[in-house]
Protein backbone atom coordinates (compact mmCIF):
# COMPACT_ATOMS: atom_id res chain seq x y z
CA UNK A 1 0.00 0.00 0.00
CA UNK A 2 1.21 3.47 -0.82
CA UNK A 3 0.21 5.64 2.24
CA UNK A 4 -0.36 9.22 1.33
CA UNK A 5 -0.34 12.35 3.70
CA UNK A 6 0.55 12.26 7.73
CA UNK A 7 0.29 13.47 11.08
CA UNK A 8 1.09 17.44 9.51
CA UNK A 9 1.16 16.85 5.74
CA UNK A 10 -2.83 18.05 5.41
CA UNK A 11 -2.71 20.88 8.06
CA UNK A 12 -2.04 23.46 5.47
CA UNK A 13 -5.34 23.37 3.60
CA UNK A 14 -3.80 24.59 0.33
CA UNK A 15 -2.59 21.68 -0.17
CA UNK A 16 -4.23 20.29 -3.91
CA UNK A 17 -4.68 16.23 -3.56
CA UNK A 18 -4.09 15.02 -7.44
CA UNK A 19 -5.44 11.41 -7.02
CA UNK A 20 -4.01 10.86 -10.85
CA UNK A 21 -0.39 11.52 -9.49
CA UNK A 22 -0.90 9.14 -6.81
CA UNK A 23 -2.70 6.86 -8.77
CA UNK A 24 0.30 6.78 -11.14
CA UNK A 25 3.09 6.57 -7.79
CA UNK A 26 1.11 3.51 -6.93
CA UNK A 27 1.09 1.54 -9.83
CA UNK A 28 5.13 2.90 -11.04
CA UNK A 29 6.17 1.64 -7.47
CA UNK A 30 3.34 -1.83 -7.21
CA UNK A 31 1.81 -0.81 -4.59
CA UNK A 32 -1.84 -2.95 -4.37
CA UNK A 33 -3.60 -0.25 -2.93
CA UNK A 34 -3.20 3.98 -1.40
CA UNK A 35 -3.59 4.27 2.24
CA UNK A 36 -5.35 7.80 2.98
CA UNK A 37 -3.83 9.36 6.21
CA UNK A 38 -5.66 12.19 6.54
CA UNK A 39 -5.86 14.00 9.82
CA UNK A 40 -7.08 17.16 9.51
CA UNK A 41 -9.41 18.41 12.23
CA UNK A 42 -13.34 17.67 11.90
CA UNK A 43 -14.08 21.28 10.74
CA UNK A 44 -12.47 19.73 7.59
CA UNK A 45 -13.62 16.04 7.71
CA UNK A 46 -15.60 16.67 4.30
CA UNK A 47 -12.09 16.47 2.37
CA UNK A 48 -11.29 12.67 3.39
CA UNK A 49 -14.99 12.28 1.73
CA UNK A 50 -14.38 14.07 -1.70
CA UNK A 51 -10.63 12.33 -1.25
CA UNK A 52 -11.88 8.50 -1.72
CA UNK A 53 -14.61 10.17 -4.19
CA UNK A 54 -12.06 11.49 -6.14
CA UNK A 55 -9.59 8.41 -6.15
CA UNK A 56 -12.16 5.68 -6.29
CA UNK A 57 -12.68 5.75 -9.80
CA UNK A 58 -9.02 6.01 -11.24
CA UNK A 59 -8.21 3.11 -9.24
CA UNK A 60 -6.95 0.16 -11.01
CA UNK A 61 -9.26 -3.23 -10.98
CA UNK A 62 -7.70 -5.11 -7.56
CA UNK A 63 -6.51 -2.42 -6.14
CA UNK A 64 -7.29 -1.10 -2.86
CA UNK A 65 -8.48 1.91 -0.92
CA UNK A 66 -8.44 2.00 3.24
CA UNK A 67 -7.76 5.25 5.50
CA UNK A 68 -6.03 5.93 9.15
CA UNK A 69 -8.48 6.22 10.86
CA UNK A 70 -7.69 9.10 14.01
CA UNK A 71 -7.59 7.35 17.89
CA UNK A 72 -10.95 9.61 18.19
CA UNK A 73 -12.32 9.90 14.93
CA UNK A 74 -15.53 7.85 15.16
CA UNK A 75 -15.88 9.09 18.97
CA UNK A 76 -19.34 12.12 18.34
CA UNK A 77 -18.17 15.36 17.78
CA UNK A 78 -18.11 17.30 20.91
CA UNK A 79 -15.88 20.17 20.07
CA UNK A 80 -12.31 18.36 20.26
CA UNK A 81 -10.54 19.22 17.07
CA UNK A 82 -10.47 15.56 15.79
CA UNK A 83 -13.18 14.07 17.85
CA UNK A 84 -15.23 12.66 15.03
CA UNK A 85 -13.36 13.69 11.65
CA UNK A 86 -13.82 10.49 10.15
CA UNK A 87 -17.20 9.80 10.53
CA UNK A 88 -18.60 11.79 7.28
CA UNK A 89 -15.90 9.44 5.35
CA UNK A 90 -17.38 6.39 6.74
CA UNK A 91 -20.98 7.22 6.18
CA UNK A 92 -20.41 8.95 2.61
CA UNK A 93 -18.11 6.85 0.97
CA UNK A 94 -17.19 4.12 3.64
CA UNK A 95 -18.94 1.52 0.29
CA UNK A 96 -15.57 2.57 -1.81
CA UNK A 97 -13.29 1.65 0.82
CA UNK A 98 -11.97 -1.84 1.61
CA UNK A 99 -10.54 -1.76 5.43
CA UNK A 100 -10.19 1.28 7.82
CA UNK A 101 -6.66 1.58 9.89
CA UNK A 102 -8.03 2.37 13.57
CA UNK A 103 -4.26 4.38 14.70
CA UNK A 104 -5.28 3.27 18.27
CA UNK A 105 -2.58 4.63 19.79
CA UNK A 106 -0.73 8.40 20.86
CA UNK A 107 -3.91 9.23 22.72
CA UNK A 108 -2.96 8.59 26.71
CA UNK A 109 -3.23 6.42 29.27
CA UNK A 110 -7.16 6.18 29.61
CA UNK A 111 -7.81 5.87 25.71
CA UNK A 112 -9.93 2.80 24.73
CA UNK A 113 -8.91 1.04 21.87
CA UNK A 114 -12.03 -1.17 22.00
CA UNK A 115 -14.04 1.45 22.16
CA UNK A 116 -12.63 2.69 19.80
CA UNK A 117 -13.56 -0.77 17.52
CA UNK A 118 -16.84 -0.28 18.59
CA UNK A 119 -17.13 3.44 17.41
CA UNK A 120 -15.78 2.95 14.13
CA UNK A 121 -18.35 -0.60 13.71
CA UNK A 122 -21.40 2.11 14.38
CA UNK A 123 -20.16 3.84 11.23
CA UNK A 124 -17.98 1.56 9.30
CA UNK A 125 -19.48 -2.59 8.26
CA UNK A 126 -16.33 -3.81 6.64
CA UNK A 127 -12.55 -4.74 8.23
CA UNK A 128 -10.78 -2.85 10.80
CA UNK A 129 -7.46 -2.87 11.75
CA UNK A 130 -7.24 -2.01 14.97
CA UNK A 131 -3.24 -0.38 15.19
CA UNK A 132 -0.10 -0.71 18.02
CA UNK A 133 2.49 1.52 18.47
CA UNK A 134 5.36 -0.80 19.98
CA UNK A 135 7.54 1.00 23.03
CA UNK A 136 7.09 4.76 24.50
CA UNK A 137 4.19 6.54 22.19
CA UNK A 138 4.88 9.50 20.75
CA UNK A 139 2.08 11.25 22.98
CA UNK A 140 0.15 10.48 25.84
CA UNK A 141 2.93 8.63 27.96
CA UNK A 142 1.64 5.06 27.61
CA UNK A 143 3.33 2.02 26.80
CA UNK A 144 1.14 -0.81 25.98
CA UNK A 145 1.74 -4.07 27.51
CA UNK A 146 1.78 -7.66 26.47
CA UNK A 147 -1.09 -8.24 28.43
CA UNK A 148 -3.27 -5.36 26.45
CA UNK A 149 -2.17 -6.98 23.02
CA UNK A 150 -3.16 -10.08 23.67
CA UNK A 151 -6.75 -8.30 24.52
CA UNK A 152 -7.10 -6.19 21.94
CA UNK A 153 -5.88 -8.56 19.53
CA UNK A 154 -8.76 -11.24 20.89
CA UNK A 155 -11.25 -8.60 20.98
CA UNK A 156 -10.65 -7.08 17.54
CA UNK A 157 -10.38 -10.78 16.11
CA UNK A 158 -13.66 -12.01 17.76
CA UNK A 159 -15.97 -8.85 17.15
CA UNK A 160 -14.97 -9.54 12.87
CA UNK A 161 -13.10 -12.00 11.44
CA UNK A 162 -12.05 -10.23 8.51
CA UNK A 163 -10.66 -7.35 11.15
CA UNK A 164 -7.12 -7.46 11.80
CA UNK A 165 -3.85 -5.46 13.72
CA UNK A 166 -1.43 -3.28 12.29
CA UNK A 167 1.92 -2.36 13.94
CA UNK A 168 2.65 1.26 13.57
CA UNK A 169 6.55 1.81 13.76
CA UNK A 170 7.93 -1.17 12.86
CA UNK A 171 11.55 -0.50 12.83
CA UNK A 172 11.15 1.37 16.52
CA UNK A 173 13.38 -0.79 19.28
CA UNK A 174 10.61 -0.84 22.08
CA UNK A 175 13.47 -1.29 24.79
CA UNK A 176 11.25 -3.88 26.38
CA UNK A 177 8.19 -5.70 25.76
CA UNK A 178 5.80 -6.06 23.50
CA UNK A 179 8.14 -6.10 20.24
CA UNK A 180 7.21 -6.16 16.95
CA UNK A 181 7.81 -10.47 16.71
CA UNK A 182 5.42 -10.45 19.88
CA UNK A 183 2.24 -8.63 18.71
CA UNK A 184 2.95 -10.78 15.58
CA UNK A 185 3.07 -14.00 17.38
CA UNK A 186 0.16 -13.34 19.64
CA UNK A 187 -2.05 -11.89 16.28
CA UNK A 188 -1.25 -14.87 14.21
CA UNK A 189 -1.90 -17.56 16.75
CA UNK A 190 -5.60 -15.92 17.68
CA UNK A 191 -6.05 -16.11 14.00
CA UNK A 192 -5.18 -19.76 13.47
Amino acid sequence: MLSVGGGSYWHDHSVEFKPANCVALMVDLGCDGIDLDWEVNQQYDYQLTNAIAALKPLMPTGTFISFAGFSTGAYGKNGDTYQGMNIHAMVNQGHNVDWVCIMAYDAGPNYDPIGALECYRIYYKGPLLLGFEIGDMAWGGYKITLANVVNWCDRTLKENKDNGVFIWAYHKDPAGTPTVKDIITIATSLVL
